[in-house]
């Protein structure tokens, strides 16, 4: 398992709390959860990517949230 995904997922997940947005909250809790729990990382995290690259056109992210899903999408690329 990743520590740098997991540490800005749980960044995220505190954000989102912060900001009220119950759908990051889940959707970050759950790959959270998948990481921990699977035998294919490099799936879920091609998931993981997915799921950021979409949510990026429509999420209202901040800076500091934005860092957070750049440092996810460079560990993610630099384990391909």
């Amino acid at each position: 398992m990743n520590p740098e995904i997991i540490e800005n997922l749980r960044f995220l997940i505190c954000s989102a709390k912060e900001r009220n947005i119950e759908q990051g909250v889940n959707t970050f809790n759950s790959y959270i959860d998948k990481l921990s729990n699977t035998n294919n990382e490099q799936l879920v995290c091609e998931d993981l990517f997915r799921e950021l690259s979409g949510m990026q056109r429509f999420a209202d992210f901040n800076n500091k949230e934005w860092q957070a899903v750049q440092a996810i999408f460079n560990a993610i690329a630099s384990n391909r």
